[in-house]
């Protein structure tokens, strides 16, 4: 049996981002050892902290399926394909400062 652990890394650029979470949640289809499908969606986040002290949560929630010889690889590929995408949307909105502090 092996054991796969998988983590998320969010590189904040703002001088103002305070914190970064994720969640999982994924799925598989196909049962065949040869052929299989997987999905996985991941959640990133990142609190940006507004220069009056008002904390704004930008989040980003990404959904994307991987086909390999076996649903353990489909699995791993869906996730962190899944993972890097969030992770870019959200890191790419806080360093675009593309949020409105009031």
């Amino acid at each position: 049996m092996k054991t796969i652990v998988l983590s998320l890394g969010i590189s904040m650029m703002s001088l103002f981002a305070a914190k970064a979470e994720t969640s999982e949640s994924k799925s598989l289809y196909n049962q065949n050892p040869r052929d299989c499908t997987a999905s996985a969606t991941r959640t990133a986040s990142a609190d940006v902290t507004c220069p009056d002290g008002t904390i704004i949560t930008i989040s980003a929630s990404v959904t994307r399926s991987a086909t390999a010889a076996t649903c353990e690889e489909a699995a791993i590929v869906a996730v962190i394909t899944a993972d890097v995408v969030a992770s870019q949307v959200v890191n790419g909105n806080v360093e675009a400062k593309n949020y409105i502090c009031p």
